[in-house]
């Protein structure tokens, strides 16, 4: 998170931003990427606002436990109505404020896919910066909506910034370490396909492991006796 924050401070802090609308997307659930957002929005002197239900929802869930002071003095604004309502200020007023909203998969009826459907109350113009501080999950669907939605947003002419983000799944040798530091009996490759869990199979089988005893490559439905 400390690198997805300096590439993010990296973008907010060094682009032309005077007199620019600044839109910012990630992933709901990241509470310490919307923490540096809001300190970067408040570097650059400007209002943010979060717009979107998700956004609501893991807000709401961060600061009633507690760990998300900085969201207590942030409007959001989830329901449409809400929402024309900021967008009509921000409107009127752009270089003031950021906004950080939904949409960074290109999801149907999210706040950014919206805005490129000329939808809302917020015309984006050449020059707005629109910073995606996520990457696309990798399976057709997304892949498909994103690009439907990026072209259409491309033709307002908005300057915008790809992958302001790194991946919070392990890498191969963050595998390895906690393999060494829990020491299983069995391994299970899970959740992806075979482009995911066989690269496991050879990680593991490296550490002594054999398919077939220790690892098991399973498929849904099947069951393993141990």
């Amino acid at each position: 998170e400390k690198i997805a924050r300096a590439l993010l401070q990296e973008v907010l802090l060094t682009i032309q931003n005077k007199g620019a609308g600044m839109i910012i997307t990630t992933f709901s659930s990241q509470i310490a990427r919307l923490k540096s957002i809001v300190e970067f929005g408040k570097k650059l002197n400007r209002e943010v606002v979060f717009l979107g239900r998700s956004l609501d929802k893991y807000s709401t869930a961060a600061k009633n436990a507690g760990i998300a002071p900085f969201l207590n003095d942030i409007r959001i604004s989830k329901y449409r109505r809400q929402v024309e309502k900021t967008l009509h200020k921000v409107e009127r007023r752009r270089k003031d404020y950021m906004i950080v909203c939904t949409g960074h998969q290109g999801e149907p009826g999210s706040i950014l896919e919206r805005l490129s459907r000329h939808q809302l109350p917020f015309k984006i113009n050449q020059d707005d910066n629109i910073v995606f501080s996520s990457s696309v999950i990798p399976t057709p669907i997304n892949k498909e909506q994103f690009a439907k939605m990026e072209g259409r947003l491309k033709k307002s002419r908005p300057r915008i910034f790809r992958d302001a983000h790194v991946s919070g799944h392990a890498a191969r040798e963050d595998l390895r370490d906690i393999m060494q530091i829990i020491n299983p009996q069995h391994v299970i490759p899970a959740h992806g396909g075979p482009d995911k869990t066989e690269p496991m199979v050879d990680l593991v089988k490296g550490m002594g492991y054999k398919l077939g005893k220790q690892c098991h490559l399973m498929h849904d439905g099947e069951v393993l006796t141990l």
